[in-house]
């Protein structure tokens, strides 16, 4: 056989798609999708009822949450004072004296932020 035979062939053997296979297959995939979203619907009817039911005490959430980031601004809080000091000296233009006074603002601006961030915090 030579390969235009073969190729006739497999065009003739290939099964023909027609338009009432793809409708049927849009249909499954519409009824899978209102069944998943039936599903999660109901999933998500559940939780307030979990939630009320539960003793959440949101004042230790908050705490446990923020505990870690006040500690760890408060210990580190120079350092990042410094970079941004350092990262306004490197970016600025300028000559060195430019550059000088541009990252001594950085640095006064980042410190009173994080200040004013630990005032509020705590």
């Amino acid at each position: 056989m030579t390969y235009l035979k073969k190729l006739k062939n497999l065009q003739i053997n290939t099964p023909k798609v027609d338009a009432n296979s793809k409708v049927s297959t849009n249909k499954q995939r519409r009824y899978v999708y209102l069944a998943v979203g039936l599903s999660a619907l109901a999933a998500l009817s559940m939780l307030p009822e979990i939630a009320l039911a539960s003793k959440f005490d949101i004042n230790a959430g908050v705490k446990a949450a923020t505990d870690p980031l006040i500690k760890a601004v408060d210990d580190h809080w120079g350092k990042a004072v410094l970079l941004t000091g350092c990262a306004g000296a490197v970016i600025g233009e300028g000559d060195a004296r430019q550059r000088a006074v541009r990252a001594a603002i950085t640095s006064a601006a980042a410190g009173g932020v994080v200040l004013a961030l630990l005032a509020m915090l705590t």
